[in-house]
């Protein structure tokens, strides 16, 4: 027991370890999910293009990653010689350039490295650098370890002779050789102390001593007297003849002595002279030396550069000469040299330069060319990586390190000399040379390492064609890898030895198609024996490749990646010698060259040869079941092609000739069925034709199921081609077929089914013939599959009554004639089946069409097709998952090695415990990597567990006794393959994951029908995959079961009748034999023993896989196809009774021209059908379907049937949404004299039906509107004498819940029993002395008689011309009857219809009482006449314009005096061009009010104004001190009117005799305009606030108090008036329904502190000033204000606006408009599919100038911030309001609505970017409770964000705290 809990215990601690790992990870998410920045709202950015694919099998490995390499560096790369086995020194020293590290001085220090020296002339200075560091061992070759990158040379040669250093002599070491006596000098340290005394003779040189020479002394020694004729021969000379004379007695005057001090009297020049005269090393060599100076920048002893001091080196006129050694005293043994510059050096001659270091050269940059000597035997790995020069010449024979010349992108030029013998050339030694353009390759190359010229883009040409040893050239793996330069004429491998490419060695990167090589031949010598053949991959990714000739000799299989991803390859060449190489199918896999060939020899050791058996198996990218062509010569040298095709598992070969003939077919293997492809080209040759006997092969013809003939091959099927084929069942026959011969498919007894697809020559009886013959199949049945297309061969042939075919067996069988159906495909979704009609040969019948259950594969019919087309999709969605190679797509960026290394790192990690790991320089969380698909190969279900859902569990790994053992293995790298890969028998780069992974389509076939049913049940797509969609192409299918055409050339859909066993004509023994009766298409068959109708049987619209009916989520009665969405016809001239019976989803029939009969009610129970589309003899007007009457009756109508549609909400878009049926909406009515029975049956939204004007309508037919359950009223005409039975039932109800009231005119109207049914409800309104009423009496109760009778209405235009009908108002006891304006008084509005007028929208008549009425007034007697009413539309009339006078307080007119210019009615008539001064007219003057003081008029009128238009001129006040109240800018309540502006609510009317049409004026915002009382309306005033005005009874008045002034503040509203109650008398804007009564209101106000104006969040005074609307808003224009003239807005003076993009004044105008409102419904209609649950305020936005009168059409770059107070009636709903505009007509567009609070009214904002119709609106059914109120608070809201912190932080808590369940431990 003891030991069991020890074993728990380490899985305990892996636990604990685990939990807080991931504690750890969740506390950590939680901090960074707190600091993420809360986002704007922007839209997320469209994908990218990822690029080319990557293949991931051939992705190049740098030497450095690679596996081998950590264990051996270079690993199977490797060429690192070690020195000493080239007799060079052994140097173990790190040199990677730049400095001096430590190392190197130390070894310095100890004799380990020397230091080569140099000369250099710089700038006209000389230098002494020290140039390479070099290791040197006593009798071996030394090794160059590293160059001195601080100089710049042009040409580095690296000599083998190493010049260790230079003859040179310090300043101080000079001066002092002259300062002492030289023979006793000596000088250790002086490299050329030479003057030393030997064996007593000094040699000549200067004394020590002055030398004197005179009169006295006239002999000097030997040395002394040399000394002076040379360095001072002038005074010497002079002096000896002065001495000479006075010797001789010339001169009596005794010469003063020529004393010389040697050390102080010579010159710098002398004394080197002489130095170098007397230096015994110089003396010793051939060669006359000068002592020259030189910085000095060698090494010194210490390793250190020392700064540049200067020395004296010897110089020669002798350069680069070899002198040899010193000819006196030590020394002997040293060697001399000079260089370049003639500076004499010594060289050590044991130092011989033998190799070039590792890094030596590295990321050197002051270096032009480098010259590598032949001496040289080794160059070292990374020897000149980096280094900046541009040119290397190779003269020795050393092998080239790996990475040598790596990433020299400078280096252009690499030249290998005669004599070189280099042999090898080391991984990566010349990769990433970017220069590089041209190499040639010496004879004795052997081997190119692995990446050796890999990612060289320059690199166009590479030349073996010297490369010829004996034992041949190999070129590794990667060798030239992604060189997209290289060329197929700069590739050249000719009469060389290269005898192997390895893997990917000419593969590029990436498939691109600017590589330059188009056309690759393979070395000769590759023979594919003893190691002399290919690599994978070797041409990989080369897409520019068309054409490759393989390799002379090649014997054996060629790798199946050679060619991966060339994609374009046109043709593969075997030559004849070549016979014996062979591959597998998929070596041509990636090719999509459908031109694409092999061509090779015929035969091989008296067998077919290798590469043409391969290629009968061999498939490309684009061949689908066609083999590779292969092209051979014959023995007479004819080209022969074949192709191999496959079929299941057997395979069958075409030969075709030159001309494009197939002349034989054979088969080659396999047992099973045939089927059979005529494929249209076989490599360049296009198959033609059929040969004779092409098929004569007796087995293949046994066998054969099918034929395929593709596009554009044969275009004739010869005589008898494939007559007699036994086992034939299918036949698809290619568009360039234009021709059957005889008895071509004779004798096929199962040939059932022949696929035309579209002729590309077209389907005229020339373009397309047929043999009467052709299809003598002797078969039971066949169908041909096709275009419908009338004169079409196979049409016309399956459609003559005379073809039919007889069963050979059983000669009681019926005879039936060949069945059609229309093509059904993925562009061609409609699958249309049809017939000919034998009891009339000239019809067709359509007997079957596509339902949605035929697209299910569980479904009872499945087509072939379909089954083939949903295998494609599977292929599709693989493809989607896995590549070419089987890998998986996700995982496509990594090698499998890499994949295998990334999961060793989680698995280790895992296994000690820890949660979060680096894994490519990113923190990854183990518990989610360690999953990850890619890695699903590699794990060993040995070491893990799953969990309940199949998912591997990691914290429970390694469990019980295998612990220990894979313990173990975490510290033992040899055991990973033991513990991740044991499973699988695997390599590092080798695995294929679609091996290991199970495709998911294996165990779900794939069923767009069950996707289908899934986006039914779930429409958003939210948690489907994408193989769960239905996607493009199958949505193909479905659209053709939801839209069905019938195409001309079928006449008939009455399936019915032509099915019918009583016909004796045949047609149902067709229907039975294709069909059969009680198949699923036909639904059960009645009780009648007839089948329903195509559209109209009992169809179960969906089946779940067991065959079980499933619910239609549309079936609202089992009748009908509810898929079905629109119908068209073309040529059909009849719909059956009942025809689409309950298809509750049809929304639109097509009748077609051909149309000439329909039967009853075709559309009923089609719930959802919007649009009939009708033709002459059928016209459909706003969902009525009519028939044009002919003969006597010609010009009347027949209505036929009523869209039950009619009249709901939301069919506006279809004119379907009026709920009244008369002829003022409906034109054909007016003409209509007969109804179809039950025309309107079932129409239960129809709610009035008003036949009054139908003269020439007689009965009412039975059924007529049966079943309207929400009709209310019927007025019949006079002339209908007879209502049938039913023709109200069900109207109303028993319990009378509903009511119904007809109006019969007529006065003995024949009424069936049970036209009424119940009668509950029913009311009928007629004469007293009528049938009708004999007919209630007889029924009353529950019926109910009202007496008729009527109120006539008429409407005269100004000129007296009657416009529209008489209107009659029905009177329906003490209900109110108000007229309405006539249809026609639309040509009243139009422009120009009264010259200088125009049509105000107000009608005026005046009762016999003599009062004014208006439209809102009730009528109350008979013949009440309205005449239009005109106003002035800002045009002169003769010459003149008005202008007129309003009171700004009151609203009324202010009459001019005839003796201030006025004219008797008080108005102004003033020339154009005039002003009131220049004619002498005065204005009226301001009328007082309590309360205000006068001011001026407004638009600063004055009487120098000029009038050019109509004017209504406001007297403006003030609001005295008394009032408590205040106005800003002088305006008042009324506001300012431009010119000629007027409002329809502010009208003062005059009748149509008045001289001139009146002008009125009103106030910029219409709800604070005032205005004469008119009929009907009673007047407001407001005291010290806005909403004066005339009113309605029973109108909802607004008012709002003005700001108040300073120091004050609103108290109060108070009246005295009748019938007033406010809603709020403390708020500063309120509201009241209006009595009928006048009304003044006062606002009142109180000392205190004036409110501050509430914040606009646009910038500019959310407040009310006075009445300026318009405020400053940001940046925005500030002088735009805002009109609103629809109702239904409380608080308009609050409206604010800002027009961004211009700096002009703007007036934005808000109305309402009719067709606003049908925009703004039909626009939320599309959007919500219904009405039911939206609240809106519709309204149109225009934007004017600043006078108010000149609408802005071009409103480019302009847009305007509105602010308005929220609609009344939103306003409940706060902040679920949203704003909305329409554009494109019916489309809804939203808007980043916001909300504020001005004065504490509830605002909505929104931009305006057009000008078109908008809308407020609120979507009920879907509220937020939280946004009912929308007033700020204080506080920012809190976002998601800090709750998932907060949780995740929690977690985090909880899992650390968390303790361990403690055990128990038993004592023993």
């Amino acid at each position: 027991m003891a030991k069991k809990t020890a074993a728990k215990k380490p899985k305990r601690r892996l636990k604990r370890a685990v939990r807080r790992s991931f504690a750890a990870v969740l506390m950590i998410t939680a901090i960074v999910v707190a600091a993420i920045p809360v986002p704007e709202n922007l839209a997320e950015d469209g994908g990218t293009d990822p690029g080319t694919d990557v293949s991931r099998a051939i992705e190049y490995v740098p030497l450095e990653e690679s596996l081998a390499f950590e264990d051996n560096p270079g690993g199977e790369h490797s060429i690192t010689h070690n020195p000493g086995d080239d007799n060079c020194s052994d140097i173990n020293l790190n040199m990677q350039g730049g400095g001096l590290p430590s190392t190197l001085s130390t070894a310095i220090k100890q004799g380990e490295l020397y230091a080569t020296v140099r000369s250099n002339m710089r700038e006209g200075a000389l230098y002494l650098e020290w140039e390479f560091l070099y290791h040197h061992e006593k009798g071996k070759r030394a090794v160059l370890c590293k160059y001195n990158n601080e100089k710049n040379r042009e040409r580095v040669v690296v000599n083998e002779l190493l010049r260790t250093d230079y003859q040179t002599v310090s300043q101080e070491q000079f001066n002092a050789y002259f300062s002492s006596d030289p023979r006793n000098y000596t000088d250790a340290s002086n490299p050329m102390d030479n003057l030393k005394v030997t064996n007593g003779v000094y040699p000549a040189t200067y004394p020590s001593n002055p030398i004197v020479y005179g009169p006295d002394n006239t002999t000097l020694k030997a040395g002394e007297e040399k000394f002076l004729e040379k360095y001072f021969p002038d005074e010497y000379s002079e002096k000896k003849k002065q001495v000479d004379d006075w010797l001789n007695r010339v001169t009596d005057e005794k010469p003063a002595d020529l004393r010389v001090t040697p050390k102080d009297d010579l010159d710098d020049e002398q004394k080197m002279e002489f130095y170098c005269e007397h230096n015994r090393v110089l003396k010793g060599l051939d060669a006359d030396f000068t002592l020259v100076a030189a910085h000095d920048k060698r090494l010194d002893t210490n390793g250190i550069e020392m700064n540049g001091v200067t020395v004296y080196v010897a110089q020669s006129d002798k350069k680069d000469a070899e002198l040899g050694g010193g000819s006196v005293g030590v020394g002997d043994d040293v060697e001399y040299i000079t260089d370049e510059n003639g500076c004499l050096a010594k060289k050590d001659p044991d130092a011989i330069l033998g190799a070039i270091g590792e890094r030596a050269f590295a990321n050197v940059t002051n270096v032009g060319e480098i010259v590598i000597p032949k001496d040289i035997r080794v160059i070292g790995d990374y020897a000149f990586e980096g280094a900046g020069m541009s040119g290397v010449e190779l003269y020795n024979s050393a092998p080239i390190g790996n990475g040598a010349f790596r990433g020299c992108t400078q280096l252009s030029k690499v030249t290998f000399g005669e004599a070189s013998g280099i042999e090898t050339i080391g991984a990566e030694a010349f990769r990433g040379c970017s220069s590089l353009s041209s190499i040639k390759f010496p004879w004795s190359l052997k081997t190119v390492g692995y990446g050796a010229f890999s990612n060289c883009p320059s690199l166009a040409e590479v030349d073996f064609t010297l490369v010829n040893g004996a034992d041949g050239c190999a070129l590794k793996d990667f060798a030239f890898y992604n060189d997209k330069a290289l060329t197929d004429s700069g590739l050249k491998f000719e009469n060389s030895s290269v005898s192997a490419l390895g893997k990917g060695c000419f593969a590029l990167e990436t498939m691109d198609t600017t590589a330059s090589m188009i056309k690759f031949k393979f070395p000769a010598k590759i023979t594919g024996k003893n190691g002399n053949g290919l690599g994978g991959y070797v041409l990989a990714n080369r897409v520019g490749l068309t054409e490759v000739t393989m390799p002379d000799n090649y014997q054996g299989e060629i790798p199946h990646t050679t060619f991966y991803n060339c994609a374009n390859l046109h043709n593969v060449i075997f030559p004849d010698t070549c016979g014996g190489a062979g591959f597998k199918e998929d070596l041509f896999a990636h090719v999509t060259d459908e031109g694409f060939f092999v061509r090779g020899p015929e035969n091989y050791n008296g067998q077919p040869a290798q590469p043409r058996q391969s290629t009968w198996s061999a498939k490309t990218r684009v061949s689908g079941e066609t083999g590779v062509p292969y092209v051979y010569k014959d023995s007479q040298g004819n080209d022969c092609y074949e192709v191999a095709m496959r079929s299941g598992e057997s395979v069958y070969r075409y030969e075709i000739d030159s001309d494009g003939t197939l002349k034989s077919c054979v088969l080659i293997s396999g047992t099973g069925a045939v089927d059979i492809i005529i494929p249209e080209r076989v490599g360049t040759i296009d198959v033609k034709s059929i040969g004779e006997g092409c098929f004569s092969d007796e087995t293949l013809r046994k066998k054969i199921r099918s034929i395929t003939i593709k596009d554009k091959s044969i275009s004739k099927i010869e005589k008898e081609a494939f007559a007699g084929l036994p086992a034939l069942e299918k036949v698809r026959i290619g568009d360039s077929v234009n021709e059957i011969g005889e008895r071509a498919f004779a004798d096929c007894p199962k040939l059932y089914n022949v696929y035309f697809n579209t002729p590309a020559a077209g389907y005229g009886s020339e373009a397309f013939k047929m043999a009467e013959t052709a299809f003598q199949t002797g078969g039971r049945k066949l169908t041909f599959h096709g275009d419908i297309v009338e004169g079409y061969a196979p049409f016309e042939y399956a459609m003559d009554v005379n073809h039919v075919l007889k069963d050979p067996d059983d000669k009681n069988l019926p005879d039936v004639n060949v069945c059609y159906m229309s093509r059904w495909d993925s562009e061609n979704g409609t699958h249309l089946t049809v017939m000919v009609d034998r009891s009339s040969p000239d019809d067709v019948v359509l007997i079957d069409y596509p339902r949605l259950p035929d697209l299910s594969k569980n479904a009872v019919l499945l087509d072939e097709e379909l089954k083939d087309y949903c295998e494609d999709m599977e292929q599709y969605y693989y493809n989607k998952v896995y590549d070419d190679d089987g890998y998986m797509v996700t995982s496509r960026s990594k090698t499998v090695g890499q994949l295998r290394g990334e999961y060793a790192v989680l698995l280790y990690a895992a296994m000690r415990g820890e949660a979060v790991v680096t894994l490519n320089g990113q923190q990854v969380t183990i518990t989610d990597a360690l999953f990850d698909e890619r890695y699903g190969p590699w794990i060993n279900e040995r070491y893990c567990e799953k969990d309940e859902e199949g998912h591997y569990n990691f914290v429970n790994w390694l469990p019980g006794e295998e612990s220990g053992k894979a313990a173990g293995l975490v510290e033992e790298k040899g055991g990973l393959h033991d513990l991740l890969f044991e499973p699988l028998t695997v390599q590092a780069a080798g695995v294929n994951a679609a091996k290991w992974l199970k495709p998911y389509f294996d165990s779900h076939p794939y069923n767009f029908m069950e996707n289908y049913q899934l986006s039914l049940d779930n429409p958003t797509g939210i948690g489907l995959e994408e193989y769960q969609t239905v996607p493009a192409q199958a949505a193909r299918f479905i659209d053709g079961t939801e839209t069905i055409t019938v195409p001309e050339g079928v006449t008939s859909i009455d399936v019915t009748a032509y099915a019918d066993q009583a016909d004796k004509s045949g047609n149902c023994d067709n229907y039975n034999t294709y069909i059969g009766r009680n198949s699923l298409r036909t639904g059960p068959i009645g009780e009648d023993g007839k089948i329903p109708g195509l559209f109209n049987g009992r169809y179960v619209d969906y089946r779940d896989d067991d065959g079980a009916a499933k619910k239609d989520p549309h079936e609202q009665n089992i009748l009908g196809n509810d898929v079905i969405k629109r119908v068209e016809f073309a040529s059909v001239k009849k719909l059956p009774d009942y025809a689409f019976d309950n298809c509750e989803q049809l929304k639109t029939v097509v009748f077609g021209a051909g149309m000439s009969e329909i039967g009853k009610l075709p559309f009923r129970g089609c719930g959802n059908m919007t649009e009939v589309i009708g033709n002459e003899k059928y016209p459909v007007e706003k969902g009525v379907v009519f028939e044009k009457q002919t003969g006597d009756r010609e010009g009347k109508y027949k209505i036929i049937e009523c869209l039950i549609a009619k009249g709901r909400v939301g069919t506006n878009d279809a004119g379907l949404e009026e709920k009244e049926i008369n002829p003022g909406t409906i034109t054909l009515l007016k003409d209509v004299d007969e109804i179809a029975d039950s025309a309107f049956e079932g129409c239960d939204n129809i709610i009035v039906v008003d036949f009054t004007d139908l003269d020439d309508l007689k009965i009412i037919p039975k059924g007529c509107f049966k079943d309207c359950t929400k009709l209310t009223d019927v007025l019949l005409p006079v002339s209908v004498n007879k209502i049938h039975e039913n023709a109200f039932n069900g109207v109303t109800d028993k319990d009378g819940n509903h009511s119904l009231e007809v109006t019969i005119r007529g006065r003995e109207v024949d009424i069936a029993d049970n036209a009424f049914s119940p009668k509950n409800g029913v009311t009928i309104r007629s004469y007293l002395d009528s049938a009708a009423k004999r007919y209630v009496d007889r029924f009353d109760p529950p019926m109910v008689f009202k007496e008729l009778g009527s109120y006539r209405v008429k409407f005269f235009d100004y000129d007296g011309t009657q416009v529209g009908k008489t209107q009659e108002l029905e009177r329906k006891g003490t209900e109110a009857l108000y007229a309405r304006e006539p249809d026609e008084a639309k040509a009243l509005y139009e422009e120009g219809h009264r010259k200088g007028y125009r049509f105000n929208g107000e009608w005026l008549a005046i009762n016999s009482h003599n009062v004014k009425l208006t439209l809102s007034d009730p009528i109350e007697e008979d013949l009440t006449t309205f005449i239009a009413q005109y106003e002035s539309d800002g045009t002169s009339v003769n010459g003149q314009y008005v202008v007129e006078f309003y009171d700004g307080v009151d609203g009324a007119l202010l009459r001019g005096t005839t003796n201030s210019g006025a004219s008797e009615d008080g108005r102004y008539y003033v020339d154009a061009g005039m002003s009131f001064a220049d004619l002498g007219f005065t204005a009226p003057t301001h009328p007082q009010h309590a309360g205000y003081e006068p001011l001026n008029y407004s638009d600063n009128w004055t009487i120098d104004t000029v009038i050019n238009s109509n004017m209504s001129i406001i007297a403006l006040y003030k609001a005295s001190s008394t009032s408590g109240g205040s106005t800003s800018g002088g305006s008042t309540s009324s506001g300012s009117t431009s010119s000629g502006s007027t409002s329809k609510s502010s009208t003062s009317k005059k009748s149509s005799s008045d001289k001139t049409s009146s002008s009125t004026s009103s106030s910029s915002t219409s709800t604070t305009s005032t205005t004469s009382s008119g009929a009907g309306q009673y007047t407001v005033f407001v005291e010290g606030g806005s909403g004066s005005g005339s009113y309605t009874p029973g109108t909802t008045v607004i008012i709002s108090a003005y700001a108040p002034a300073e120091g004050m503040q609103f108290d109060k509203w108070t009246t005295e008036s009748n019938g007033v109650t406010l809603a709020s008398v403390s708020m500063t804007s309120t509201t009241f329904t209006m009595p009928a009564n006048n009304v003044t209101i006062k606002a009142n106000y109180k000392a205190g502190e004036t409110p501050s104006a509430p914040t606009n969040t646009n910038g500019g005074s959310g407040g009310n000033s006075g009445n300026n609307t318009g405020n400053n808003n940001g940046n925005g224009n500030g002088n735009t204000r805002v009109d609103i003239d629809k109702p239904g807005i409380s608080n308009r003076d609050l409206a604010t606006a800002n027009t961004n993009g211009s700096t002009d004044n703007f007036i934005v105008k808000i109305t309402e408009t009719d067709e606003a409102t049908r925009a703004v419904a039909a626009a939320l209609t599309n959007k919500y599919g219904t009405l039911d649950n939206i609240l809106y305020y519709a309204m149109d936005i225009s934007l004017y100038d600043s006078t108010g009168t000149t609408k802005i059409t071009d409103t480019t770059g302009l847009s305007v911030d509105i602010t308005i107070p929220i609609p009344d009636s939103l306003v409940a709903y706060g902040g679920n309001n949203m704003a909305g505009a329409v554009v494109n007509g019916d489309q809804l567009e939203s808007l980043n609505e916001s909300f504020t609070t001005i004065n504490g009214v509830p605002c909505i904002r929104f931009r305006a970017t057009h000008f078109s119709p908008y809308t407020v609106y609120v979507d009920t059914g879907n509220l937020v409770e939280g946004m009912l109120d929308v007033t700020p608070k204080t506080g920012d809201p809190i976002h998601p964000k800090w709750f998932l912190s907060l949780g995740l932080a929690c977690l985090s808590i909880i899992l650390f705290i968390k303790k361990d369940k403690r055990v128990a431990v038993k004592k023993a």
